[in-house]
């Protein structure tokens, strides 16, 4: 993952009802691993981390629609996930950064709404999402 481990477990200790939702891919089992161990070594149940296979195309905005926030990564942001996520009515939260990669959901989330606000740090990301999910 891009963005801070650290980013994601203070997020989840501070809203205690939340899952951390990611699509399992092949070429990365590791992850799953890596991020269990990092919840279990920052007191947070590994059952908190859970992981989903891809979504068949036909299901896939459906099941989107289903999360509460959709976290970018960083600084390697979302492209068309972002857009899968606003399709869903998802809130979208991101940190841009100065490569395109990192600034493409920001631009997104800009053209669709009048509030263009985004995070300008990692702490603001963990505040505005745990104020988010609250």
């Amino acid at each position: 993952m891009c963005i801070r481990d650290s980013t994601w477990t203070a997020v989840l200790r501070r809203s205690p009802s939340a899952l951390l939702w990611m699509i399992r891919f092949p070429a990365a089992e590791d992850v799953q691993v890596r991020l269990s161990a990092e919840l279990r070594g920052s007191g947070l149940a590994p059952s908190r981390l859970h992981m989903s296979e891809l979504f068949p195309v036909e299901k896939h905005i459906k099941i989107k629609g289903a999360a509460d926030l959709y976290i970018d990564s960083f600084p390697f942001g979302a492209h068309s996930s972002a857009i899968d996520a606003l399709w869903g009515k998802v809130p979208l939260l991101t940190l841009p950064g100065q490569s395109l990669a990192s600034r493409v959901a920001f631009s997104v989330v800009c053209s669709v709404s009048s509030e263009c606000s985004m995070p300008a740090s990692f702490k603001q990301m963990e505040d505005a999402a745990t104020l988010l999910i609250a």
